[in-house]
């Protein structure tokens, strides 16, 4: 359903644009026979109910039919990509805005769910408008049971105010009674030239693309526009029929059944025909006259001009498909030749065709790399030295976009830098039009499991069960079997001494580690007995691996502080007095030095602690680049994996409450301050 949903707002997206340019063309049109207005919303009526078109160069649509792509559910950035950049960039800022980001591993997608909604809503008004139509229907069906047959398919009763034509397939024409001669002869003629034109085809199919796009009021306007274009060119088809000047008594039938006329009714009907826009008609029909050849010919023109150019889709999309790495791309068909993409075991590079050919192998727009897990976040990414942003999730990858940090193009040559810089300004939009290829996963090693990744690691674990971040305990990860949860990978501290298994805290659970020596990462991989065998915790333990070149967050700083004690450190307890101020910038930190005792045996505080004051001050030199962790993960939870400001000017200006805190002062082995880790005390 959330697919469908997404096809008919695309569909209605790209109907809008046309069918804004038909309404502007009406007006060119003003002074033509209005059949040639009638005419130009047959394209809006082929753009609301047909989803596919053929190609032309010609077309006028917006590079992008599919501004809404399938994929947008799954998009930790989701985007509409319309080809107006104007009208993306709003559009976009709005929903990125209105919308919390998406996190893979949560229960609900804030996106999954939004279409969900609106699908749900789209559904219930197409029954509305429906109900009502078919209730018009049977009570007109019941209404005209007792009309009397005048002539061949013409009827007349008097449980209707206003003429009009029900049927399908054997059409009838249904007058009021006591309508005059002349009135009764423009009235018939009127409504067989509806029937001879199949107009009581064109409207209802008109009202059930309506239906089909009720939450769009373009559209509604669109078809209030149509049905008067209908009834206008019918009108003036009369008039023209006519040997005589009829264009007064004409004008006097349509006053009279003004004040007769159902105008609700005429609106959303699908199937009956009762007439409408009588003011406007009644001019029309006061200022018409017969047409000029040239006004014809320009006239034609026109409508032939606007029906192909938004027919057909543009003929300006390159797909490239990659099956190895599992996704495609569209590129802008003034690309072609203008760009060349070199292929990697686990990304793509586009680049400058121009640019790379004369400057030995630069010209770099943009890489997409992809890696294994759905787990990675938009705040992983931007701790890269470069920017990066995620485009897609899905089938067990993350697949992000990296820019060159390093200028491309030769500043020198004019033409190579004009070709690189208008490719780049196209890239990154370009770049939202991926979206999977196949259904092609990680494979595990493990018969039975599945890969499962994050930024900083990947592990294979049963296929029944579904690794989730939790938002409250940073760097930590449930492990959930359905909806129960039976066990955890958490990131922790490293130690380079007492790197042993440590006993469970629970005789419930089982409990194992893994450290890289090199990366001094540690995590450690908790399952419950009763839902894990020690095969299941062996093959999860031999599948996990660290990832390379992971951001470095809160955690590993805590595993750098116990490095600095490792070599000779010490660690020192307390509050922020003040600082040495020089030029500005602090070089030394006041410490009120006191110490943290856990409650004894024989103790029962209310916090099982208490904090003594030793009453002394000290004054530490600050190394360069001295970070604060606010408050230290995992203990103390914390205000972000990433948030580890400098202690500089910045620090003491945005965190003007920070005497107020406890901190563990980590100093090296040369008495310098290297690291401040905030110790949270209720």
């Amino acid at each position: 359903m959330n697919s469908l949903f997404l096809t008919v707002l695309n569909m209605s997206l790209t109907a809008s644009y046309v069918a804004l340019a038909v309404i502007v063309a009406r007006l060119l049109l003003k002074k033509a026979p209005k059949i040639f207005s009638y005419a130009l919303w047959a394209v809006v009526l082929f753009r609301l109910v047909c989803p596919f078109s053929f190609e032309s160069s010609f077309s006028l649509i917006p590079s992008k039919t599919e501004a809404i792509p399938q994929n947008m559910v799954y998009s930790p950035t989701p985007a509409l990509t319309t080809g107006i950049g104007m009208v993306d960039g709003t559009i976009n800022r709005s929903i990125q805005s209105s919308l919390p980001p998406v996190n893979p591993a949560a229960s609900v997608n804030p996106m999954d769910l939004a279409i969900e909604i609106g699908s749900i809503i789209w559904i219930l008004g197409i029954a509305v408008l429906l109900f009502y139509s078919l209730i018009s229907y049977f009570r007109f069906k019941r209404r005209l049971s007792t009309a009397t047959l005048v002539r061949d398919n013409i009827f007349e009763t008097d449980r209707i105010q206003t003429p009009l034509v029900l049927g399908l397939i054997k059409p009838r024409i249904y007058l009021p009674i006591e309508l005059s001669g002349s009135e009764l002869d423009y009235i018939i003629k009127h409504e067989q030239t509806h029937i001879r034109r199949y107009d009581y085809i064109i409207k209802p199919v008109a009202f059930l693309a309506l239906v089909l796009h009720w939450f769009n009021p373009v559209i509604w306007l669109s078809y209030f526009l149509m049905i008067k274009d209908m009834e206008m060119s019918c009108d003036e088809s009369v008039i023209k029929q006519s040997s005589e000047d009829i264009r007064a008594g004409y004008s006097s039938s349509l006053l009279s059944l003004s004040i007769k006329q159902s105008g609700l009714l005429n609106l959303l009907s699908p199937l009956a025909f009762g007439e409408s826009s009588v003011s406007s008609r009644i001019k029309n029909v006061l200022n018409y006259k017969k047409p000029a050849f040239w006004v014809i010919i320009l006239a034609v023109a026109a409508v032939i001009t606007v029906l192909v150019s938004f027919m057909a889709n543009p003929v300006n999309m390159i797909t490239y498909k990659n099956e190895t790495l599992g996704f495609s791309l569209k590129f802008p068909g003034d690309w072609e030749d203008k760009y060349l993409i070199k292929e990697s075991e686990q990304n793509i590079s586009i680049f400058c065709k121009k640019v790379y050919e004369n400057d030995n192998g630069g010209g770099l727009l943009l890489s997409i790399e992809r890696q294994i897990g759905e787990l990675i976040t938009d705040e992983d990414m931007l701790q890269a030295p470069v920017g990066q942003q995620i485009v897609l999730q899905g089938n067990g990858y993350t697949y992000f976009t990296r820019i060159p940090s390093d200028v491309q193009y030769p500043p020198d040559n004019e033409e190579l830098s004009r070709e690189y810089k208008a490719l780049f300004e196209e890239v990154l939009d370009m770049s939202h039009s991926i979206s999977l290829l196949g259904n092609r996963k990680p494979e595990a090693a493990n018969e039975g499991f599945k890969v499962e990744g994050t930024s900083f690691f990947t592990v294979e674990i049963p296929s029944d069960w579904k690794l989730k971040t939790l938002d409250a305990f940073p760097l930590s990860w449930s492990i959930y079997a359905g909806d129960k949860e039976v066990g955890s990978i958490e990131l922790i501290s490293y130690r380079s001494e007492g790197l042993d298994d440590v006993k469970a805290a629970s005789d419930n659970v089982r409990q194992e580690y893994l450290v890289n020596e090199e990366t001094f990462r540690k995590a450690r991989i908790t399952l419950v007995l009763e839902d894990a065998d020690q095969n299941t915790m062996k093959k999860i333990k031999n599948s996990f691996a660290f990832a390379n070149d992971s951001p470095f967050n809160v955690v590993d700083l805590l595993s750098t502080a116990e490095e600095y004690l490792a070599r000779g450190g010490e660690r020192v307890f307390g509050q922020i007095d003040g600082f040495t101020m020089k030029n500005g910038k602090p070089v030394a930190v006041k410490v009120k030095l006191m110490k943290f005792i856990p409650d004894g045996p024989e103790e029962n505080n209310p916090n099982g602690f208490h904090i003594e004051d030793l009453n002394q001050t000290e004054t530490y030199a600050l190394d360069f680049g001295v970070r604060v962790a606010p408050l230290a993960a995992p203990n103390y939870t914390t205000y972000g994996i990433y948030e580890m400001p400098l202690l500089d000017e910045a620090f003491i200006k945005n965190y003007g409450n920070y005497k107020d805190f406890y901190y563990d002062f980590i100093l090296g082995g040369d008495g310098e301050l290297k690291i401040v880790l905030g110790h949270y005390v209720p």
